[in-house]
């Protein structure tokens, strides 16, 4: 039976520690996670904000509501094979 105030050692322990520590890099890493996932044209400056300023908060807070702002499409042209031929 535990006893409050005991720390528990072994493998149980890394264990836990090991998922407390992914859990936080998670979190913490979450602005540049969404920015890559809404395919953000600015995803590596968020990145580097986030990596170098998020540890303030206030960089992590600045980092998470640029990765939420509107993502800019660039046309691509396709090319079918058919260049030159207007359609």
């Amino acid at each position: 039976m535990p006893v409050a105030g005991r720390r528990r050692y072994g493998l149980g322990a890394a264990r836990e520690a090991f998922m407390e520590i992914v859990l936080v890099l998670l979190a913490y890493f979450l602005p540049s996670m969404v920015a890559g996932g809404r395919e953000h044209h600015n995803a590596g400056a968020i990145f580097a904000l986030n990596l170098l300023l998020g540890w303030t908060g206030l960089g992590w807070v600045w980092a998470f509501v640029w990765s939420l702002t509107a993502v800019q499409k660039t046309a691509v042209q396709k090319s079918a094979g058919g260049a030159g031929k207007p359609e």
